[in-house]
């Protein structure tokens, strides 16, 4: 639900008027995912799991607002109309026009908005693959005790394919009727996954299965003591409340 699928899936269609053979844009995509995923094999257990995670979802949640940036600026900025796949991902990749009045940091002449999407494109996929495109994968056997690991990874990777098979059948839908915002959805998702990694998951680089879950459970059960504190206090405050004689005028 990151959106990478149909980055893949799709990636003719994103190339296409963007260079002169989009399938030499697919080629490009994946000699950068090749890259990225050595890359990550790299900084793997120099960073942790927790801060790959981080940087993953929060680089591709960039990644989707500049995206987003590009192709509505590029859509309030033609004067052409859009074909019958709504302006969405292929019709703002064919159309040309702009001013001199853009935001970005380049003019909004067709050759400069090509150069940010491919950018772009190429930078989400680098963001997937140092965290979200490996973590996962064994994060499950750092996390889950061993009697229950086979039956999570079997969810999970159901989880994952069913949502692949999503990404794919539903995307062209999203690309014609949310046109320039449809990658909104994905950075809704992703903005969800950052907040997860940083305030829930625990970090699981070199420590053992044992260390993990004393470290949760003592996370679980301070915020179960504050939480009761503070109920105690309201409580508190309620019979004193209660206690305290009404003085009658």
């Amino acid at each position: 639900l990151s959106g990478i699928n149909a980055v893949f899936f799709y990636s003719t269609a994103f190339f296409e008027g963007v260079i002169d053979n989009p399938q030499n844009g697919t080629i490009l995509a994946f000699f950068v995912n090749v890259l990225a995923t050595i890359l990550a094999l790299l900084i793997m257990d120099r960073y942790g799991r927790k801060t790959l995670l981080s940087w993953s979802a929060g680089g591709m949640l960039g990644c989707c607002i500049l995206l987003t940036w590009v192709m509505v600026h590029k859509e309030n900025n033609t004067n052409n109309d859009f074909d019958d796949t709504g302006g969405g991902i292929e019709g703002q990749l064919q159309e040309e026009g702009g001013d001199e009045s853009s935001l970005l940091p380049m003019s909004t002449s067709a050759s400069a908005s090509k150069y940010w999407i491919i950018f772009t494109v190429m930078l989400y996929i680098t963001f997937f693959e140092i965290g979200l495109g490996c973590i996962p994968f064994f994060l499950a056997s750092e996390l889950i005790p061993s009697q229950f690991l086979g039956r999570v990874q079997s969810i999970s990777m159901s989880a994952n394919w069913t949502s692949n098979f999503l990404v794919g059948m539903l995307f062209p839908y999203m690309d014609k009727y949310l046109g320039a915002y449809s990658f909104v959805p994905f950075g809704i998702t992703l903005f969800g996954t950052v907040l997860y990694a940083i305030f829930i998951l625990p970090e699981t680089r070199g420590k053992s299965l044992d260390e993990v879950m004393r470290e949760l459970h003592t996370s679980n059960h301070h915020h179960q003591q504050v939480d009761s504190n503070s109920s105690n206090n309201n409580n508190d405050n309620d019979e004193a409340i209660a206690l305290t004689p009404a003085h009658e005028d």
